[in-house]
């Protein structure tokens, strides 16, 4: 016992009743490391909160969309509608034998995709293939695969020009045509046009020395209101309605506690009726991509819901004192459009039993490069090299993980010729592992991609992408 006392005994004799600094120091030191240890994983947890939330949000409004879609069917094609971009519309004698009644369509005017895509107005591709492939002129429109956005459709300066005959500064609208032009049309999904080569800055002019083979396209529709024989476009509110998730309300909270919060409407017929609809924030909208599967009687359907979509729908201008046709282009990728752009697949492995894979994509470096996992992307190829119609095919993958990334936070820049020219441009390159389907490239895989790019793939990258459900439907 007394061995004890004196181990427990400092130097001055005196019994020791508390710690020492060393002691205090150091349980401080332990706490300090495990409160550093939980901040830091703070901003992963609510980051992947957030995506938790986004994703059961973005997919309760997608199983909306797809029950009013076959409810209502918007899979019909009777219901597509379309504004013309072209500024030539001069009859043309018909292409099959006993002629037919011609069906009168005028120049940017609302008008039925199918009436478009009559026999009047189709071309022959040449010599014995006697499939309709081009539309009015060189439209070169495709009913087999559609994609429905209500809200870009119903933006009213994407169909007034900045030059004649509107003269509207915001204007966005452009008289479609193959080459001279930059590389956007909006009727199109993603808005390029068809002979857009990837790895040219899109507000460049598509010129014959940087064209490519003609690249499959969704042709960009809306859904006729259905009270009219001719096409008529739904508005714009009626696209809030019909397009965005009506689970996020707009409500005002006035600082004076006492007062109830305020909920906005809007009157949705135009009318003085004080009837309409409570606002939403607008954070979750959808399009719906529709694209026939060959050798079938059935389309597939695929939802996609975005997150805080840009509403401006820029694309960059042609006229205008800062537009393509005076000679202004974009240096750098943040004046280019942002929300779709468009990459080649240059070397592709795996998309065998139905486990994703691996593809290296590259872009021109005038285009936003931003990709993140959890996004998704859009890849296409026509499967028919004899461009038949109903060849196009389109599907959507999950992002799983990026490879490419420099320390700067921008992919690598390498220098690749152009497959089609042999041009040599500066492009981004990166590595994705894709989540999704199995998937013909057009190529022996695994390996890169071969020289004849026509039946190759691209793909399309939408910002802000955070759900996809994809259902098979009959078509009508």
């Amino acid at each position: 016992m007394s061995d004890f006392k004196l181990s427990r005994r400092h130097a001055g004799g005196r019994d020791r009743h508390g710690v020492t600094l060393v002691e205090v120091a150091f349980a401080m030191g332990i706490i300090l490391i495990g409160l550093v240890g939980l901040v830091s994983i703070l901003p992963i947890a609510g980051r992947q909160a957030k995506d938790a939330v986004s994703l059961n949000n973005a997919t309760s409004l997608a199983n909306a969309a797809l029950a009013e879609f076959q409810a209502r069917n918007y899979g019909q094609p009777g219901r597509w509608v379309l504004r013309p971009d072209l500024s030539r519309l001069d009859p043309r004698p018909p292409i099959f034998a006993g002629g037919g009644q011609r069906i009168a369509i005028a120049e940017n005017v609302p008008t039925f995709l199918s009436d478009l895509m009559h026999p009047d107005y189709q071309l022959k591709l040449g010599n014995a293939n006697t499939a309709l492939r081009s539309g009015i002129g060189d439209v070169s429109l495709s009913d087999n695969a559609v994609c429905i956005d209500p809200l870009f459709v119903a933006d009213p300066l994407g169909y007034l020009s900045v030059g004649p005959p509107d003269n509207v500064p915001d204007g966005k609208y452009v008289d479609y045509q193959p080459t001279g032009t930059n590389g956007h049309r909006r009727i199109r999904f993603p808005y390029y046009k068809a002979n857009y080569n990837p790895f040219v800055n899109p507000s460049l002019p598509v010129t014959s020395s940087n064209e490519w083979p003609a690249m499959p396209r969704l042709t960009r529709v809306t859904i006729n209101r259905g009270v009219s024989t001719a096409g008529q476009f739904i508005s714009g509110t009626e696209a809030n309605y019909l397009s965005e998730s009506g689970n996020d309300l707009n409500i005002t909270k006035p600082k004076d506690q006492t007062l109830a919060p305020i909920i906005a409407g809007e009157a949705i017929t135009g009318t003085v009726m004080t009837y309409g609809k409570a606002q939403t924030e607008g954070t979750y909208s959808w399009i719906a991509t529709v694209n026939e599967i060959p050798g079938g009687s059935t389309s597939s359907v695929s939802v996609a819901v975005i997150e805080n979509r840009d509403r401006t729908f820029f694309t960059y201008p042609n006229a205008g004192p800062e537009g393509t046709l005076n000679g202004v282009y974009a240096d750098d990728p943040e004046a280019n459009a942002t929300e779709e752009r468009v990459a080649y697949v240059t070397y592709a492995g795996g998309f065998t039993g139905g486990a994703g894979g691996t593809v290296e994509i590259v872009m021109s470096t005038y285009v936003d490069p931003t990709i993140i996992p959890g996004q998704w992307v859009m890849m296409s190829r026509d499967a028919d090299r004899l461009r038949n119609p109903g060849g196009e095919l389109h599907r959507w993958y999950r992002v799983s993980g990026v490879v490419g990334q420099t320390t700067s936070g921008e992919p690598d820049r390498i220098i690749v010729n152009d497959p089609v020219h042999g041009t040599p441009y500066e492009v981004w390159h990166m590595r994705l592992m894709l989540d999704g389907p199995d998937w013909n490239f057009g190529f022996a895989t695994p390996g890169p991609a071969d020289s004849s790019v026509v039946d190759n793939t691209v793909m399309t990258l939408v910002r802000g992408v955070v759900s996809v459900t994809e259902r098979t439907i009959r078509r009508p």
